[in-house]
């Protein structure tokens, strides 16, 4: 603005230096002065609104947008979404193995939670108790797969999930998936994938009958 006030006088001081100190000499000055602010300010105010970056005013939540049930990310597949949008499950892609819950009949402190989120606690409670190798948490516990290394054997709940959104995830079979969760000494909880239908399973029958499905996940 400065800029284009003191062109203006200069203008004015030129008008009337060479139309010899006329007034109209200073009319036309003015007159040709008024032309140049109109261009000059046309000008200035184009290239405020060009040379700055436009702010565009989102939804908070747009820049999750992205995720959705069966999208590729962190390591395997999009199977749950919070209500925030932000975090959730991630399935593996395809199953990890057939083993059991448990090789022992004996009640695992602090696995029974069942709700989502709860899987994870479950999955390190049973590697405490139980420190037989190849069972259903270890085995999910010790996964490394693409890059991720914080697998875990999903809670009851976080199970249905999959169960709920197996068609999108993928590669699941109709056999039983064992959850983390513990019901007593004996059984654990388990989902048949054919019905949905969920139970409980002995943990550690002779001759491979407790060999169940499993399908690790991850949170994010």
């Amino acid at each position: 603005m400065e800029f284009i006030v003191g062109t203006f006088i200069i203008i004015l001081i030129i008008g009337a230096f060479l139309g010899g100190d006329s007034f109209g000499g200073v009319i036309k000055s003015g007159c040709f002065g008024l032309v140049v602010i109109i261009l000059l300010g046309a000008g200035y105010f184009w290239l405020q609104n060009t040379s700055k970056p436009k702010t565009i005013t989102s939804d908070p939540k747009s820049e999750y947008s992205e995720f959705k049930i069966g999208q590729k990310y962190g390591g395997g597949v999009v199977a749950y979404i919070d209500s925030t949008g932000k975090h959730g499950l991630i399935a593996a892609s395809s199953d990890q193995a057939k083993a059991s819950w448990s090789t022992d009949w004996e009640e695992i402190r602090g696995a029974e939670g069942v709700s989502i989120g709860t899987g994870k606690q479950n999955t390190s409670d049973i590697i405490s108790g139980c420190k037989n190798e190849g069972i259903a948490a270890g085995i999910c516990n010790e996964l490394i797969l693409n890059g991720y290394n914080d697998w875990y054997l999903p809670s009851k709940d976080e199970l249905n999930e999959l169960y709920k959104n197996k068609a999108i995830i993928g590669g699941f079979s109709n056999n039983v998936y064992w959850s983390s969760s513990e019901y007593n000494d004996d059984f654990a909880w388990g989902q048949f994938f054919l019905t949905g239908m969920s139970g409980c399973h002995n943990k550690a029958l002779w001759f491979g009958l407790s060999r169940h499905s499993i399908r690790a996940v991850r949170y994010f």
